[in-house]
């Protein structure tokens, strides 16, 4: 199953360890990347680097095998 969307174009992101994608979605542009095949600290590198894209018109989607629960303190504030 294919979980990046058709219209998504592939975005090359200084830092990334894998494809990042950029569509826009209800008036957002919304970047996403899945690290569901990674492990350590493949999803954590990436969520950082994914936030340092975003303003107030955009939103980041992380494709991950589980919840990044160490991902959640970092990103709280």
């Amino acid at each position: 199953m294919d979980l990046i969307p058709s219209e998504a174009k592939k975005i090359e992101v200084e830092g990334a360890t894998v494809d990042f994608f950029e569509y826009i979605e209800d008036g957002l542009t919304c970047y996403q990347f899945d690290t569901s095949m990674c492990g350590p600290p493949d999803p954590m590198v990436n969520a950082m680097v994914g936030l340092k894209l975003l303003d107030e018109n955009s939103k980041l989607v992380m494709i991950n095998h589980k919840a990044p629960g160490g991902l959640f303190p970092k990103v709280e504030a």
